[in-house]
C-alpha cells in the first residue's frame, strides 16, 4: 500500500510539474530583427494615438484564415472548434464577453471596446470560394516548436500564409510547452507574419483543455498582432511598461488567478486584462489606451486588412448596409435582423448553403424592432441575401 501511495504522489506531482511549465506566450516579435523599423512603429504609433484620426468606419471586419497543420488525428480540430473561436474573439473584441463582473471597480472608467468584428474569409487570394480554413496532414510532430519556421512553409511540411497584408494567418498545431505566439507588425518576416496556437488552447470547444479552454489564448495572440505588450513590458520593473498610458505600471507576471486586489509599482494592479498570462476564465478587458494602440496599428501597419473583401461574398452597397444590423455572427443557431432605415418597407432574405441551395426565405418589415430568424442547420458557412426594393446585399454567416 505505501508503495502504491507513494507511486500515486509521485505521479501527481509530475504532472503538477508539467502543467507549471506551459507557458501562456512567447512573442517572437521581442527583439524585432530591425531595430529602426521598431523605432517607426513606435513614432507612428504615439502620433496616431495622440490624434486619434476621425474614421467614416462604424464596424472594422477583419478577413480571417486558420490553417490547421496537423500530425496526430485529434490536433485535425473540427470546424465546430474554429467557429467556437471567432466566436470568442468577437465577444472580447466587441466588450461583449459574459465576465466584465470580474473586473476591480478601480478600473470601470478605462474599459475599451476595440470593435473588431473577426470573420472567416469567404474567398481566398485568387477569388475562390472558401470556408476560410485549411488543412494540411504533416509527418512532423509538434510542428509549431517556437522558433521553428517548417510550420510557415509548404514545401517544408507546413502550410504557406495567405497575403498577410491581407488576412490575418492563423496556424493551429501541436506546440509542445506553450499555448500560443505571434509577431508584432512588422516584427517577422512577411511569410511568417501571423499567429501560432496550440490545438489545446483554441475556441471552446472540441480539444481545449481548462484552464485554456475559452479562447483566451487567441485573444491575447491577436493583441500581440496589433502591437499590445505585456502589461509588465518586455522586462518586467517599474521603470518599464507596455507604452499604453491607462494601463498601471506592472512588476509581476500574474498566472493562474490572482486577487485583483493586487499592488505593485505603489499601484493597483490590471490583472484581469487580456495581456496577462492569468488563465482564461480570469481574463476579461483591454483598456481605452490599448484599443487605440490597436487601431493605429490597423490603420498604419496593419492597414492592407482594411482594404481586403474576402468576408464578404459580393458587394455591399453601403448606404443598406449602414441601416441594417445582422447579429451574432458568428452564430449557433439562431440571428437577429434589424434595420432602422427611416421609412418603414419590407426586406426580403434568403439563407443559402455554399452549393447555393436555399435553405429557408421570408420577409420582415424594418420597423426598427428586433427580427428573430432560427437557423437549425449544421455547422458551416451560409450565405443570408436581403433585399430592399431594388438593392441587395449579401453576407457570410459562420454556425458552429
Amino acid at each position: 500500500m505505501r508503495i502504491f501511495l507513494l507511486s500515486l504522489i509521485s505521479i501527481f506531482l509530475t504532472i503538477v510539474a508539467s502543467a507549471q511549465t506551459i507557458e501562456r506566450c512567447y512573442e517572437l516579435s521581442a527583439p524585432f530583427y530591425n531595430p529602426q523599423l521598431s523605432e517607426e512603429l513606435e513614432q507612428y504609433t504615439a502620433e496616431w494615438v495622440k490624434n486619434k484620426p476621425l474614421t467614416s468606419r462604424s464596424k472594422i471586419t477583419i478577413p480571417v484564415v486558420v490553417h490547421i497543420v496537423w500530425n496526430k488525428e485529434e490536433d485535425n480540430i473540427s470546424d465546430e472548434q474554429v467557429h467556437s473561436q471567432i466566436a470568442a474573439l468577437n465577444r472580447d473584441f466587441q466588450l461583449e464577453n459574459d465576465n466584465l463582473d470580474i473586473i476591480s471597480s478601480s478600473f470601470e472608467n478605462i474599459i475599451g471596446n476595440v470593435g473588431f468584428e473577426f470573420c472567416l474569409a469567404s474567398s481566398d487570394p485568387e477569388g475562390n470560394p472558401t470556408n476560410g480554413i485549411t488543412r494540411t496532414e504533416t509527418r512532423f510532430t509538434n510542428i509549431g516548436t517556437r522558433g521553428n519556421s517548417i510550420i510557415y512553409y509548404s514545401e517544408e511540411g507546413g502550410k504557406d500564409a495567405w497575403d498577410t497584408d491581407k488576412y490575418l494567418n492563423i496556424w493551429v498545431a501541436e506546440i509542445p510547452d506553450i499555448l500560443g505566439y505571434a509577431s508584432r507588425p512588422g516584427a517577422n518576416s512577411k511569410p511568417e507574419d501571423g499567429v501560432v496556437i496550440n490545438t489545446q488552447a483554441f475556441g471552446t470547444v472540441g480539444t481545449v483543455q481548462a484552464p485554456y479552454n475559452l479562447g483566451r489564448t487567441t485573444t491575447h495572440e491577436i493583441g500581440h498582432y496589433f502591437n499590445l505588450l505585456h502589461l509588465e513590458g518586455d522586462n518586467p520593473s517599474c521603470e518599464e511598461d507596455d507604452l499604453v498610458l491607462d494601463t498601471p505600471l506592472q512588476m509581476t507576471r500574474y498566472f493562474g488567478c490572482p486577487d485583483i486586489n493586487t499592488f505593485s509599482c505603489g499601484s493597483q494592479d490590471l490583472v484581469s486584462n487580456f495581456m496577462n498570462y492569468v488563465d482564461d476564465a480570469c481574463m476579461a478587458l483591454f483598456t481605452k489606451g490599448q484599443a487605440d494602440r490597436m487601431h493605429a496599428a490597423l490603420n498604419g501597419a496593419r492597414s492592407g486588412l482594411l482594404d481586403n473583401t474576402a468576408c464578404l461574398p459580393t458587394s455591399i452597397p453601403l448606404n443598406i448596409m449602414s441601416n441594417l444590423t445582422i447579429y451574432p455572427n458568428p452564430t449557433r443557431d439562431y440571428i437577429y435582423l434589424k434595420s432602422t432605415l427611416e421609412q418603414v418597407q419590407e426586406t426580403n432574405y434568403q439563407i443559402f448553403d455554399t452549393n447555393g441551395r436555399l435553405m429557408k426565405e421570408g420577409i420582415f418589415r424594418n420597423d426598427n424592432s428586433l427580427n428573430r430568424i432560427s437557423l437549425p442547420y449544421p455547422s458551416g458557412v451560409y450565405f443570408i441575401k436581403c433585399t430592399i426594393e431594388q438593392e441587395e446585399i449579401i453576407k457570410a454567416l459562420l454556425l458552429f
